[in-house]
This record gives structure tokens, C-alpha cells and sequence, in this order.
């Protein structure tokens, strides 16, 4: 029975995530998604920032 409860709660964490992210139409919506990703976007901005200046 605990085994199948806690395959219910991967289950249900994965079914949310995925509905966030669809939802928010990013693909990074918190650094536990992608922190190298999270990294070189933000370094992207700066960049970008920089130009823009």
C-alpha cells in the first residue's frame, strides 16, 4: 500500500510540473529546472541590457 501511496505522489509532483510549464509557456520556471540554462539566460539578459544601454 505505501508503495503504491508513493507512486500516486510521483505520479501527481510530475503530472503538476509538466501542467506548469505548459501553462506558463517557459521552458525554465524555477532554477531547479535548468540552472545551467537558468544561468546563461540571465547572462543573455545582462548582455542584452549592456547593448540596449
Amino acid at each position: 500500500m505505501a508503495l503504491l501511496s508513493s507512486a500516486n505522489r510521483s505520479a501527481n509532483r510530475l503530472t503538476n510540473q509538466a501542467t506548469s510549464r505548459l501553462a506558463s509557456g517557459l521552458r525554465i520556471n524555477r532554477t531547479s529546472d535548468d540552472p545551467a540554462g537558468l544561468i546563461g539566460a540571465e547572462q543573455l539578459r545582462e548582455d542584452l541590457t549592456k547593448i540596449s544601454a
